[in-house]
């Protein structure tokens, strides 16, 4: 009709997005809670308004379901909690809301953001593990179903989700971000991060989340980048084409980069693992009681375990763990006065065939521990069809810089953020 003005930019994305789950949902199910019609008036009212756009104008947001959204569920990946409705909102969501950004709608997390999984599928293949504990944030972004979602950290639960389906994902240096409103799992790791299939808008989320009075460390040129490539004592587990990637990666920097060099890793590195994992559950076993106990038989044996582990440890085992994770960020540390970014995969391979487990975090718990920023890179395929990640790490407080060079590296590597095509299209 001649007298209709057309949709404006925010409403086209809603509806984008709104198809894309309609035709795919069933699947894929990343989503514990939609709310497409206060997307719609979001967006309307972002149309509405005259002037200069935000810096996010009209882009499509999922948020992890352990981030409170105010008047919308927030149930911690728990039927426990199906009932929970925070009248405060996160600060990174009421942000990201401010810049423009549009929620969709809350997406799946493992239990109270730990180990049991989800409901939610690759949708690359959804016979396969999403990853975890950002599950439905990668899988939703993956499958087109929205622009960004935010996700968070404790041990791998950003870049291994964003390996294992096939997107860009920034976890920032710890504390860059506010986690206040987001459930505690262990707060001398917690972080926010972030997943996209364009990484443009990886960086304008930080510039929107750390603010300007955040510190800004600069990285050299690519041209004068040094990289440190880290296999570390956790390389025996990574599959054969993970390994090849990383050595061809390697290999294809060679030609661009000031320098590659294998970087030293002390085979005492090896108790890092431990240590992140036993200090996890230490915190958790506080953090987490007051849920526990109001989820009563509804917690799920492998969190009553992983608690139980963590309130028995005791002083000496939770200073050993301190000691050990110390140690090893004072060798991060030390790697940066030798090279600019370090490159490691971001997962040990393509994401495990079934939905029990949402793999392993071997690849990211050092930088977990260490608080450095971590840009994981969809830059390949598997031997079974899936992708694969590679991880850039940067020193604290360098994220755009680390989040431009990604993109750099992507971009030498022959991948762009749509590398991996879905399996089923939207007609």
């Amino acid at each position: 009709m001649s007298g209709m003005t057309a949709p404006g930019p925010a409403t086209r994305a809603v509806e984008r997005c709104a198809r894309r789950i309609a035709a795919r949902d069933d699947d894929v199910r990343a989503w514990a809670h939609l709310d497409l019609d206060g997307a719609r008036a979001q967006a309307a009212r972002l149309d509405a308004v005259a002037g200069p756009a935000a810096p996010l104008h009209g882009v499509t947001l999922g948020v992890k379901d352990i981030i409170d959204t105010a008047g919308l569920p927030t149930t911690y990946g728990s039927a426990a909690f199906a009932d929970r409705r925070p009248t405060e909102e996160a600060h990174v969501v009421a942000a990201l809301r401010t810049a423009g950004a549009v929620l969709l709608g809350k997406t799946v997390t493992t239990e109270l953001a730990t180990y049991e999984p989800g409901v939610t599928c690759n949708p690359r293949n959804t016979g396969h593990t999403p990853g975890g504990s950002s599950s439905g944030s990668a899988a939703a972004v993956a499958d087109g179903q929205v622009d960004l979602a935010l996700g968070t950290q404790t041990a791998g639960s950003a870049i291994r989700p964003a390996s294992f389906c096939g997107v860009f994902a920034l976890k920032p240096t710890y504390a860059r971000w506010s986690v206040h409103g987001v459930l505690p799992v262990a707060l001398t790791f917690d972080t926010v991060g972030a997943l996209s299939r364009d990484p443009a808008l990886l960086r304008v989320t930080d510039e929107v989340l750390a603010g300007p009075d955040e510190p800004q460390r600069g990285l050299p040129p690519l041209s004068a980048l040094r990289v440190g490539v880290l296999r570390g004592p956790w390389w025996e587990r990574a599959t054969p084409s993970i390994r090849q990637l990383v050595e061809t990666a390697a290999g294809e920097l060679g030609a661009h980069v000031a320098r590659v060099v294998d970087l030293d890793a002390p085979s005492w590195l090896a108790d890092t693992e431990e240590a992140h994992r036993l200090l996890m559950a230490i915190e958790a076993a506080t953090a987490l009681r007051p849920h526990a106990e109001l989820a009563g038989d509804m917690i799920s044996e492998r969190l009553r375990t992983m608690l139980a582990e963590g309130a028995a440890a005791g002083t000496v085992r939770t200073q050993w763990c301190r000691r050990v994770l110390s140690r090893a960020t004072d060798q991060v540390r030390r790697w940066f006065d030798e090279v600019d970014v370090l490159l490691a995969p971001a997962a040990p391979g393509e994401a495990p065939e079934g939905l029990d487990s949402t793999g392993d975090p071997v690849f990211t718990r050092l930088f977990s521990a260490a608080g450095t920023p971590e840009v994981a890179l969809p830059v390949g395929l598997g031997d079974h069809g899936l992708p694969l990640g590679l991880q850039l790490v940067g020193p604290p407080d360098s994220d755009r810089a680390l989040v431009d060079h990604g993109v750099a590296v992507a971009g030498l590597l022959g991948c762009t953020a749509t590398v991996i095509p879905l399996t089923k299209e939207v007609s």
